[in-house]
């Protein structure tokens, strides 16, 4: 008896031209810190990450949210290589191309991360920008590798910043963050499996996509044709971190507070960004007085259901409370937005941090 197989159907013109530009060699981008350079390893950590924008413009170091893939801005290459930016894209530990570690190893890691891509690229200095929980990422970043970021300009960019439900009491992240450590990945996977069977599912902060939501039925048949490739391509390679990093958000798992393996060291060293502003006046009183202040631009989401409204009005209250004396801070709600659009090219929001970006080069 013959067995027919079934063939898949063509791709379309735009199937085809959206395969063209992801198959590029600048998404695919890696490199291997030894063991020598990364903590509590006794095997190389691989990591991969996108290299796309303007090869000779200001390095931007963009870190996502709870699906923090390589993909998640391939739709802002051609941005920002209009705006003379070069936008670097790391796969978070766990995910993509990169090899996972331990949720209480994740900011210590992060950081070798960063050392090794600036020496890989040869870069001297970069900005940074962070999505959701990718906010802790580039906060950290800028605590403990001050020197990378430039002197004179020392630039942090924040999109939809990932709040705390005990801060925030966004109803979703409140109900994960009261369920065991073993629930919450349970639950993660789950809906991971939900996504990868073709249907849509909320994860909470951020969403089960590679960091954006896919663009509506009245986008242009090729933008929504990379948004699917991207969908496709990001959950064909490894996501198990994608359920740790849930529990990161949620400061859980092995070194939370409360657990005798670690205590408090979930997001670095300090609980909240109350917690970490105490601790970047005392970085940045003792930097070099030639050099200039840290300048943090905040874009909120104007409907924020994964942090909540009151999560991101707690969040800018504390920066300007406690911050407004030595950092250069800025927020603005940008209209028409979401948790999960907001890092949409077409939304404004990337636009804006390109120009702020380059504008301080000039």
């Amino acid at each position: 008896m013959n067995i027919i197989k079934s063939q898949p159907p063509p791709m379309s013109p735009e199937e085809e031209e959206a395969t063209r530009i992801l198959a590029d060699a600048r998404f695919h981008q890696t490199l291997t810190i030894p063991p020598s350079h990364c903590r509590d390893r006794s095997t190389p950590l691989s990591v991969a990450f996108a290299d796309i924008g303007d090869p000779n413009g200001t390095a931007l170091v963009s870190v996502g949210g709870l699906f923090g893939s390589r993909y998640t801005l391939a739709l802002a290459d051609e941005l920002a290589r209009a705006r003379g930016v070069r936008l670097l894209v790391p796969d978070k530990p766990g995910i993509g191309g990169t090899d996972g570690v331990g949720v209480e190893g994740k900011m210590g890691v992060w950081l070798e991360i960063i050392t090794a891509l600036a020496s890989h690229l040869h870069l001297p200095h970069i900005a940074i920008l962070g999505h959701s929980s990718g906010t802790i990422y580039a906060l950290h970043t800028a605590l403990h590798l001050r020197h990378l970021l430039h002197p004179q300009h020392p630039y942090i960019a924040l999109a939809a910043p990932w709040v705390h439900p005990s801060d925030s009491g966004a109803f979703q992240a409140s109900v994960a963050a009261a369920l065991p450590d073993w629930a919450v990945r349970r639950w993660y996977d789950a809906t991971k499996a939900i996504t990868r069977a073709g249907a849509s599912a909320m994860l909470g902060p951020s969403t089960a996509r590679p960091g954006v939501e896919l663009a509506d039925k009245k986008t242009d048949p090729l933008t929504r044709a990379i948004d699917e490739k991207i969908l496709q391509y990001a959950l064909e390679e490894n996501v198990a971190g994608v359920s740790q990093e849930a529990l990161f958000c949620l400061r859980g798992g092995p070194g939370a507070k409360g657990d005798d393996s670690g205590g408090g060291n979930i997001w670095g060293g300090w609980d909240d960004y109350d917690g970490f502003l105490r601790l970047l006046r005392e970085r940045e009183g003792a930097i070099d007085k030639e050099s200039a202040r840290l300048a943090v631009d905040v874009y909120f989401a104007e409907q924020e259901k994964t942090s909540g409204n009151r999560g991101s009005e707690w969040f800018d209250e504390c920066w300007k409370t406690y911050a407004a004396d030595f950092i250069d801070y800025t927020s603005r709600t940008m209209p028409g937005t979401t948790h999960e659009t907001v890092m949409r090219p077409e939304k404004g929001v990337l636009d804006a941090i390109f120009q702020a970006l380059s504008g301080r080069d000039k």
